[in-house]
């Protein structure tokens, strides 16, 4: 047997306690095997002259999120914020009594509106250039994660998050916490796939089931695993010393090596993006994925070897790293434009209410002025989801006006 120790407690409305008993879970039979995952060997060519950005900071930078036309960098002093040409630290607006800065921080993701923050000194969030205290503070008894991640939007978000051996999600006014005793490593990384939560430590990849309350260890030698990323149609990948690990949202899992012969191409920080898919670092350059997901495609090839923390992407077509003191992005996609990504899903998915003869106000979603002029209430209304009336927008979708609309509403 292949077991891993398991405690799950629930706090119904952030206020009431139930305990359940340790379990013991997932029968060998039951595990994902590494002789039962397809390696895909290969090497990519890595192009040469693709532009970039260079920042420098005097702190050490370890994590990133794009929000709007900024970005929140994490390092090990403070939350930086890089808008325009500037990379500064986040000012903290603290009441009497309260810390006036955040420490060194150790996690952040996006969420509809802002970006959480876990640090030294708790949870924080952002409100415009500013970092506010975080309400969340109150739910937990050990506000500083190792890891953050939101899905989801509106009345749907789930909020998780991680110390060493813990793991917590916050969804539907719940808070429930599992306490995981038998991991190997400590936890760096998580994700919800909307069914199961992929637990990243720094020596395996686990799958968390949050409904049965089973931890299923996927039985691969990965080596030394960095962390991993999610996205809006349930696929995974995982940055590791074997290479490239995807993961559909059927649950099938694949190893791109990244290499030509028997050795893999170490895969130190990974990304997935709307607007270019999945975007990995390994320690020679940035690489993504072609279509079918059956080979890999070289983005940008860097100016010497170097091993990426951090890596993310903004909504300009930047793919941005983390590299000690070192922030540095590379034109590797387009803008979000509403040419190319907001009419086609305007198009398929609303028109037919607001069309000539539709349940809803007449308008002509495909004409740019028009949506322009009325991007806030739309943006309001897809965070109420009141649109479309009859079922809530397809994350993917909604992410993609979320984009257009945040960063300058290209045409």
């Amino acid at each position: 047997m292949v077991g891993t120790g398991l405690a799950m407690t629930t706090s119904m409305n952030r206020s009431q306690h139930a305990s359940l008993a340790a379990l013991v879970l997932c029968m060998s039979s039951g595990c994902t095997s590494s002789d039962s995952i397809p390696r895909i060997s290969g090497a990519p060519s890595l192009p040469s002259d693709v532009s970039s950005l260079r920042y420098k900071s005097d702190y050490t930078l370890s994590g990133l999120t794009t929000i709007g036309d900024g970005m929140i960098v994490a390092s090990d002093e403070a939350a930086l914020w890089l808008n325009d040409s500037s990379l500064s630290p986040l000012l903290v607006r603290a009441d009497t009594g309260e810390a006036a800065a955040t420490g060194a921080v150790h996690s952040v993701t996006a969420r509809a509106y802002d970006v959480l923050i876990s640090s030294d000194q708790g949870l924080y969030e952002t409100y415009d250039d500013q970092l506010l205290r975080s309400p969340l503070n109150e739910d937990f008894s050990e506000p500083s994660f190792h890891a953050l991640h939101s899905s989801g939007q509106g009345s749907q978000e789930q909020l998780w998050a991680a110390t060493a051996n813990r793991v917590y999600r916050i969804a539907d006014g719940s808070l429930t916490q599992w306490t995981l005793d038998s991991l190997q490593g400590e936890i760096v990384s998580i994700g919800f796939t909307g069914t199961i939560a992929l637990i990243a430590t720094s020596e395996a990849l686990y799958e968390l089931d949050p409904t049965l309350a089973d931890l299923t260890p996927i039985e691969a030698e990965l080596g030394t695993v960095y962390g991993l990323s999610v996205g809006n149609d349930g696929g995974a990948y995982v940055a590791s010393d074997a290479g490239l690990v995807s993961r559909t949202s059927d649950g099938e899992y694949r190893i791109y090596t990244l290499s030509d012969d028997e050795h893999a191409e170490p895969v130190t920080a990974v990304h997935v993006d709307t607007s270019v898919g999945v975007i990995a670092a390994t320690n020679s350059g940035l690489i993504t994925l072609d279509e079918q997901n059956s080979s890999p495609v070289g983005l940008a090839a860097f100016e010497g070897s170097q091993q990426v923390s951090a890596l993310n992407a903004d909504d300009d077509g930047y793919a941005w790293l983390t590299h000690g003191q070192s922030l540095q992005g590379w034109l590797v996609g387009t803008a979000t434009s509403f040419d190319q990504d907001v009419s086609p899903m305007l198009e398929a998915e609303c028109t037919r209410c607001h069309d000539e003869g539709g349940t809803g106000p007449t308008f002509d979603l495909r004409d740019y002025d028009v949506v322009q002029a009325r991007a806030i209430d739309i943006m309001t209304r897809l965070d109420a989801q009141q649109m479309p009336p009859d079922e809530s927008l397809d994350n993917s979708d909604y992410e993609i006006f979320r984009r257009w609309y945040r960063s300058g509403q290209n045409p």
